[in-house]
C-alpha cells in the first residue's frame, strides 16, 4: 500500500504517527484521531474508561495500544537520557 500523505493536514499527520509509533493500521488510526486524540502521551495516560468511551475500538485493543504508547514513551526517554 502506497500511502500519499498531505503533512499539511493534521488528522492524516496524527494517522501516520500513531500508524508508525503504535504499529497499527490506517483504519485504528483513524479512531483515535476520530476520538480527538492527537498524540502517545494521551493513548499512554487517558484513564481506561475515558478512552473506551471516545474511541470505537475494543477494550482489548485499547489495553494493548495503551501499553505500546507506554513502552514507546519508555523507550523514548532512555535514548533522551543516555
Amino acid at each position: 500500500m502506497n500511502l500519499v500523505v498531505d503533512m499539511d493536514d493534521p488528522d492524516q499527520a496524527a494517522v501516520e504517527m500513531f500508524m508508525r509509533s503504535l504499529d497499527i493500521d490506517e483504519q485504528v488510526a483513524h479512531a483515535l484521531v476520530e476520538a480527538g486524540l492527537t498524540g502517545i502521551d494521551e493513548v499512554a495516560h487517558m484513564p481506561l474508561q475515558e478512552l473506551l468511551e471516545v474511541a470505537s475500538v475494543t477494550q482489548t485493543l485499547l489495553l494493548s495500544l495503551r501499553e505500546r504508547a507506554r513502552q514507546r514513551l519508555a523507550d523514548d526517554s532512555m535514548r533522551r537520557n543516555q
